[in-house]
């Protein structure tokens, strides 16, 4: 993700993070994805299709779009949000709370990403994933509405 130069004008910037945003919610799908067949195991066993190579995938998938958010996406609504004058509040107010749940997916991250014994550590995965879902839940949401008042309500003045 390239990032953009405060010498364009609004309506370049406006269309750049409009592309970026739309990879990213694809990334989101994918994410969510991964995430569903993951909680969907809730024991694990020879029969289940969940293995370590599917768990270090999801770990991969979510550190990318953590990253992106942060040093990407969210980077580039700080600039279009200054670019437009507006919505300098709501970033205050959220971004702290996306750090946070950066911070449990990281946590996810670390413990996860290396090879695991998944039938020792079922019951802990099953608990662990819950608590990410329950955390990546409130951050769509949260990316969302950064998204609807930083981005989407200046469309029409790039129009």
């Amino acid at each position: 993700m390239t990032m953009i130069d405060l010498n364009h004008s609004a309506n370049e910037i406006w269309g750049t993070t409009d592309n970026h945003i739309n990879c990213w919610l694809g990334d989101r799908q994918q994410l969510i994805k991964g995430f569903c067949e993951l909680s969907g195991i809730t024991t694990y066993n020879k029969r289940t299709a969940l293995s370590g190579k599917q768990l270090q995938d999801f770990c991969e998938r979510l550190v990318d779009y953590v990253s992106a958010g942060h040093f990407g996406i969210y980077e580039e609504l700080l600039l279009e949000a200054e670019a437009f004058n507006t919505g300098k509040e709501l970033i205050q107010a959220t971004y702290p709370k996306l750090k946070i749940i950066t911070d449990i997916s990281l946590e996810f991250n670390d413990k996860y990403e290396a090879s695991v014994d998944l039938s020792k550590e079922s019951a802990t995965l099953i608990r662990d994933l819950s608590k990410l879902g329950e955390a990546l839940e409130l951050r769509f949401e949260l990316e969302d509405q950064l998204i609807n008042i930083l981005h989407l309500q200046n469309k029409t003045k790039v129009a």
